[in-house]
Formats: C-alpha cells, sequence, structure tokens
C-alpha cells in the first residue's frame, strides 16, 4: 500500500508521480482529495502550504494559498493554477479551498477535533462510533437529542456541536457562492467576517460594497459588477466611481476637490469611462447621501472630511488649549 504519510516531505519521486497528472504550467485544475501536511507560514493572513492525497491517483499534491482553516485529514476541493516551483516541482496555486464534511469515520474524528477541540478525541470516537458517517452528519442536521444516547455527550455539548455543524455549513455556503464572484480565498474570508450570513446577499445587492473590504480596489469590485451585469450607467456604479475619483486625487495630495473636476475624473477612461451628463445626478445624490461631504464649495469623502475636522482639532487646541473646547 501506498504510504503517503511517509511521503509527506517533497522529494523526486513523489514530483514524478504528481506528473502523472499531466499538469502545464497556468492550466486551471480542480482536484479532490485529503489533507495530508498543513503548514500556515503567514499568520496574518494564514498563507501557507500543503499536501493534499488523492487516494484514486495514489499521489500527494503540494498546494499553496490560504490555507488556515485546513487540518490534517480534512477532506477538500480545491481549484487553481499549475506552476512549477524551481526547488519544489509542482504545485498547484490555490484560489479555491472548499472544505467537505469527511465520509469515513478518522475524517469525522479529525473534523470534530479541530471544530470543537474541547470534545477531545476520546468523545468524538465515541460518538462517531455511535453514529458512523453519514449519519452523524444527519443527526447534527435534524435529530440533536439523539447525540446525548452517546457517553459524555450531555444537552450543553450537544448543544454545541449542533451549533458548531450550523456555523460550518453556513460558512462552506458562503465561501462557494462568493467563489463564483472570482475572489480570492483571502477576500471571501473577509466577506464572511464581516457580513455573516448576509455575505452573498450583500454583493448581489451591491457588489461594490466590496471596496469595503481590505485588499479589493474599484477595479476588480467594477470588473466583478460586470460580470454579473451591473450596466455602464448604473448608479451604483457611479456613486463607487465617484468615491474612486475623490480617492484618486487624495493619492495625489488633495484632500477634496471641486464638483466638476471630480465629475470629470469619475467620467474618464480610467474610472467609468461615461459622457459627463450621466455622472451629474448621481453626484448630486452622493451629497444627499452622505456618501459626498460639502464643506465651502469642495467636495470629501466622509472619511477625510473627519480626518481633516479632526487634524483641525488638535491643531487648535496646541494653539489655543480653550478654543479647541468651543
Amino acid at each position: 500500500m501506498f504510504n503517503h504519510k511517509a511521503a509527506a516531505t517533497y522529494d523526486d519521486g513523489q514530483d514524478d508521480l504528481v506528473r502523472k497528472l499531466s499538469p502545464k504550467v497556468g492550466a486551471r485544475v480542480e482536484l479532490k482529495g485529503s489533507m495530508d501536511f498543513v503548514r500556515v507560514v503567514n499568520e496574518q493572513n494564514g498563507w501557507g502550504f500543503a499536501k493534499l492525497y488523492m487516494n484514486a491517483k495514489r499521489v500527494l499534491v503540494p498546494i499553496v494559498g490560504i490555507v488556515e482553516d485546513l487540518y490534517e485529514g480534512a477532506d477538500v476541493e480545491i481549484g487553481g493554477l499549475w506552476a512549477e516551483h524551481n526547488r519544489f516541482g509542482w504545485q498547484v496555486k490555490t484560489d479555491r479551498i472548499v472544505l467537505a464534511l469527511p465520509s469515513d469515520g478518522d475524517g469525522a474524528i479529525a473534523w470534530l477535533c479541530h471544530r470543537m477541540p474541547d470534545i477531545g478525541p476520546v468523545r468524538a470516537r465515541r460518538l462517531v462510533g455511535h453514529y458512523p458517517p453519514p449519519g452523524l452528519w444527519d443527526v447534527l442536521e435534524n435529530d440533536v437529542q439523539n447525540l446525548e444516547e452517546v457517553a459524555g455527550i450531555g444537552a450543553v455539548l450537544a448543544e454545541q456541536l449542533v451549533n458548531t455543524y450550523r456555523v460550518w455549513k453556513h460558512e462552506r455556503e458562503q465561501f462557494t457562492a462568493l467563489a463564483q464572484f472570482g475572489l480570492r480565498p483571502e477576500q471571501i474570508r473577509s466577506a464572511v467576517d464581516a457580513w455573516g450570513s448576509k455575505a452573498v446577499e450583500t454583493v448581489d445587492a451591491n457588489p461594490y460594497a466590496l471596496r469595503r473590504l481590505k485588499g479589493i480596489g474599484f477595479k476588480q469590485a467594477d470588473a466583478i459588477a460586470r460580470k454579473m451585469g451591473v450596466k455602464k450607467i448604473d448608479a451604483r456604479r457611479i456613486h463607487a466611481g465617484l468615491a474612486y475619483a475623490a480617492e484618486l486625487q487624495e493619492r495625489e495630495g488633495h484632500t477634496c476637490q471641486s464638483e466638476k473636476k471630480l465629475c470629470s475624473i469619475a467620467a474618464s477612461s480610467d474610472v467609468l469611462g461615461l459622457r459627463t451628463k450621466y455622472v451629474l445626478p448621481c453626484f448630486k445624490t452622493a451629497v444627499a447621501n452622505g456618501e459626498l461631504i460639502e464643506r465651502r464649495g469642495l467636495f470629501y469623502r466622509p472619511e477625510m472630511a473627519r480626518a481633516e475636522a479632526d487634524l483641525a482639532a488638535r491643531v487648535i487646541g496646541l494653539i489655543d488649549p480653550e478654543g479647541a473646547n468651543l
């Protein structure tokens, strides 16, 4: 039998096995298997590397990407592009990783211990022994009271198990749906963290809401919106374009700008690619809604208006401490 645990470290022989999958640099690939090895390198964004064991092919496939939610023994589906590293050989640069419910006992025990560290391996084995998969998932879905038949599983722990399962199911559904928008795994995680069960609904309602998330700029949000069918003259698009125009001016050192200038920049081919007449009505609405702040005939993004007001108050406080409280 192929000992995939013994092959968890890279070697030339394993790279030869990967070649049986006919990898081509830059080619799209979708794979299924179980995680043999996981290591998070960057704790801040969850990036790292791992090895996917494909039982049918009897081969370990190195993968890189956001692996913080993975654990050894996890059943996963991955998507990404083949790459050939000059030292580590063939690997898949992932842009989609979806955890699946384990179909065997060992996988279910690993899932329980990973998702609920307090349950411990002993109770996890009892639970899986009493309800082997897929029965366990049916019980967690529909018959929570039956969990208490297992020794060591009381009402409180049973409720925790069910809640953990529901959270996992919700996260998986959100991840699967958001991946279709072309978001990277770390961006999907940010969306789920920000909007929870409303993540897909939020993006559906206004894809430009993605700009509130770190690392997603106007260009990417606009590309996603256009793929979703948002028209060039859609008010949501124009409002986002006006905010982006203000950001571009800030990068050049201008904290505020005139209506004419902002509309001109927003309408330009670098932003919206529209005639100014389509931008002007949305500009008025943006001001009325507080998306742009007017002061003495010039317009700011709300964040910049607050920052400038705060800075002015600090300066006044240094010059005239009593005046700062007026």
